[in-house]
């Protein structure tokens, strides 16, 4: 598609402007064409600057964009300075882009310059505060309270999915130590069953005979062993699992007194039904293991930015980010 004068000429601008702000590159245009630009600007006849604006415009196609001019820096400077102020001199630069350089239909532009448009004054605030700060979000987190973070730590969307990403992990690993810690334990239970009947002192032809009833009543035992097994481990899993991180959640402070409580409980329920003796020693080595795991999981997590202060700033600087974007939508329809 061919370009209008317009379209040409404010890219002469455009290099003025960066020739201004010393950001361009060091060949930009042809020093003919800088100097007509400043005859342009000081130019008071509207014939004879139309003449010129055709001129630089052919310029522009004919002659090549190159050679250093670092001598003609200074008149260049002038120009620029008496472009914008003799018409412009309350807008500031920055306020103007290029509209054959730079296109963007997702924001709302008002005309200018000749080939120049201008940003909307209220796209530009509400930019500047779309970016969340430390402030606002250490505010949050002390209106924040520990139930309220449980529940939005446990709660569900619309696909019936916990919505935080922490929550969903826990899940999966919950899930598969479940399905793991039941094959393990049917393993185990028949294991024990075959050990038990080659113990039982019987004639071959007695086994002959039972083979039928022994082989269905065996399986149902293997069954019953394997859940038995199968519903500690669920609760060993969720107590070591869900309740370190419940504890986490709802102080806002990854320790290792959570890691310490929730092993303890979950020793508490793996040795459920065993002798006292047997079921302190196991609360008391599962507080010990879970100290000292847990001291090496917040060492962990503190060096990789994962714990539990750190994942808190990160979901309410998000959360923020996402609110004021809204918002910052909702402004800019209002504008259009």
């Amino acid at each position: 598609m061919e370009k209008s004068e317009d379209e040409l000429f404010s890219m002469h601008f455009y290099l003025l402007k960066k020739v201004r702000e010393k950001s361009g590159p060091a060949s930009l245009c042809a020093p003919l064409v800088m100097f007509k630009l400043k005859d342009y600007c000081t130019c008071n006849n509207i014939a004879q600057t139309q003449s010129i604006k055709k001129s630089v415009s052919m310029d522009l196609l004919t002659k090549p964009l190159a050679g250093l001019w670092l001598a003609l820096s200074s008149k260049l400077c002038t120009a620029a300075r008496c472009s914008t102020s003799n018409s412009y001199a309350d807008t500031r630069p920055e306020d103007y882009t290029i509209g054959a350089l730079h296109e963007d239909e997702d924001e709302d532009w008002d005309s200018g310059l000749p080939g120049m448009r201008r940003r909307r004054q209220t796209n530009r605030a509400s930019s500047k505060n779309s970016a969340v700060t430390d402030m606002q979000v250490n505010q949050q987190i002390e209106l924040e309270t520990g139930l309220q973070r449980l529940r939005e730590m446990y709660s569900l969307g619309p696909d019936w999915m916990f919505v935080q990403e922490d929550t969903r992990t826990i899940t999966t690993i919950f899930y598969r130590s479940v399905m793991l810690g039941f094959l393990l334990n049917v393993v185990k239970a028949a294991q024990a069953e075959s050990k038990s009947s080659k113990n039982k002192n019987i004639s071959p032809s007695q086994a002959v005979m039972k083979m039928g009833t022994n082989s269905m009543s065996d399986s149902t035992r293997v069954i019953k062993e394997a859940a038995r097994g199968s519903v500690r481990l669920t609760a060993f899993a969720a107590s070591l699992l869900y309740l370190s991180q419940s504890i986490a959640a709802y102080r806002n402070q990854s320790s290792v007194w959570e890691y310490s409580i929730s092993t303890a409980v979950a020793m508490a329920c793996a040795g459920f039904g065993k002798p006292p003796r047997t079921f302190t020693l196991s609360v008391l080595g599962g507080a010990i293991a879970g100290a000292l795991g847990g001291s090496l999981v917040c060492s962990m997590l503190s060096s990789v930015g994962a714990s539990q202060e750190q994942r808190t700033l990160n979901r309410i600087r998000q959360k923020l980010g996402q609110q004021q974007q809204q918002q910052t939508l909702t402004i800019d329809d209002g504008v259009i």
